[in-house]
């Protein structure tokens, strides 16, 4: 006869049961998720999530700064890329429509330029469309432009929150310390209300992400970064709405396009741009031609699958390929060419006076910056500047040669003037 061993059962029995104890205890952890506690916070939470869930597919290798975005292998997150020099931030500057469609490109400018050559003077940067921390927590919070890290405690609506206890932490609250700054986007709390554990949104080296911290992990990361908490005001204001032109708009991208600029689909660009058209499948068509303001300014016999444009002037370009003898019609490339134009000039008593003008956009802000585009100071333009045609600036202080340059909203994006030197 076989004997029980009662004693190995009952240790076994035990273990299931401290097993299933340690669950039932887990499970009343996740007792409760924080809600957004308006719609300012819930949008500014739900184009965090955005950003940080896309799924994008390379045709050629990508650089950054760590590593390399391999071709035909599925990346999630906006890609990181300092491109405070071009002004290529996407969603700021650049659509996700724009930034996918460039990628079926194999002349694309994202796979064609790298920010570190020499002939670009950024810093911190690869991919031509990108994008970075402070950008990205901006962007959700629907400010006009990014506050860098070292700029942010000088916003008017930017108040700092001591942390005396983890409850004083809420979602879309912003973690800052030297040189990055992150998002709350996901709050958990134990049975009594206790912070259980905690989402972070952020731009870093890898992309766009997202990582949940246990309340000890969180803990050890405030004390040994030195993070401090601030919090956007405006989200709590009755009378602030997040917008953003390129917030509700190209999202998407559906692909299936027979011809792409270098920069994309639905791109603004400024004028005195170099463009180059790239034919992705031709299917039979015999020419391509071009229209500007819907006058026909160029048809020619299709030669070769890259046309060049040239130096385009400023309107609302669409171009197509068609088959005269069959009548079949390509898909349409969009594009907008915009009237960029800016000077200054300094004054006496160290302020600067920024003219600026366009035919078919909106100036919206000055910046001062210096070489590598980092900024000094901002300056918003409001009706009467643009009346006017001009704008003042105080000259901040610095021992770098700084430059001016008018960022101008078009209807698929953004473009800046040429920088100005300030010459004291």
């Amino acid at each position: 006869m076989r004997t029980i061993n009662t004693k190995h059962i009952s240790l076994v029995f035990s273990s299931i049961l401290l097993v299933l104890i340690t669950l039932g205890c887990k499970n009343k952890q996740y007792a409760s998720e924080d809600q957004p506690i308006n719609g300012n916070v819930a949008q500014a939470i739900k184009i965090a999530k955005h950003m940080v869930e896309i799924t994008w597919t390379p045709i050629l290798p990508i650089s950054y700064n760590i590593g390399i975005y391999q071709p035909h292998m599925q990346s999630r997150g906006i890609p990181y890329s300092s491109v405070k020099e071009l002004k290529k931030l996407i969603r700021f500057d650049v659509s996700i429509y724009t930034f996918l469609s460039s990628l079926e490109n194999s002349y694309s400018k994202i796979y064609s330029e790298d920010l570190r050559s020499s002939k670009y003077n950024s810093e911190n940067a690869t991919a031509f469309y990108g994008t970075v921390c402070s950008a990205f927590v901006c962007y959700a919070f629907g400010m006009d432009y990014y506050w860098p890290t070292y700029m942010l405690t000088q916003h008017k609506d930017i108040n700092h929150i001591p942390i005396a206890n983890l409850l004083d932490i809420k979602l879309a609250d912003i973690l800052l310390f030297p040189g990055h700054m992150m998002m709350v986007t996901r709050i958990f709390r134990d049975e009594y209300g206790n912070l259980h554990s905690i989402e972070i949104s952020e731009a870093e080296q890898r992309g766009v992400i997202s990582t949940i911290y246990s309340r000890d992990q969180f803990e050890y990361i405030i004390r040994t970064k030195n993070i401090e908490l601030y919090r956007y005001n405006k989200l709590y204001s009755n009378t602030y709405s997040i917008k953003n032109p390129l917030i509700n708009y190209y999202l998407t991208f559906p692909g299936g396009l027979d011809i792409i600029s270098e920069y994309g689909d639905k791109v603004s660009i400024g004028e005195r741009t170099d463009l180059h058209i790239d034919i992705i499948n031709d299917n039979t068509y015999t020419d391509i031609k071009v229209f500007r303001d819907n006058k026909l300014i160029m048809s020619r016999p299709i030669k070769e699958s890259r046309v060049k444009v040239g130096n385009v002037e400023c309107g609302d370009y669409e171009v197509y390929m068609d088959n005269n003898s069959t009548l079949k019609k390509s898909t349409s490339l969009l594009f907008e060419v915009i009237n960029n134009w800016a000077q200054c000039t300094v004054l006496s008593n160290q302020q600067v006076q920024v003219n600026f003008s366009s035919k078919n956009s909106t100036p919206l802000y000055v910046s001062i910056v210096d070489k590598k585009g980092y900024p000094f100071s901002y300056k918003d333009i409001d009706h009467n500047d643009i009346s006017s045609g001009n704008i003042i600036m105080d000259i901040p202080m610095s021992d770098k040669p700084l430059y001016v340059k008018v960022h101008f909203q078009g209807k698929f994006g953004r473009v800046i003037s040429d920088p100005c030197l300030i010459t004291k």
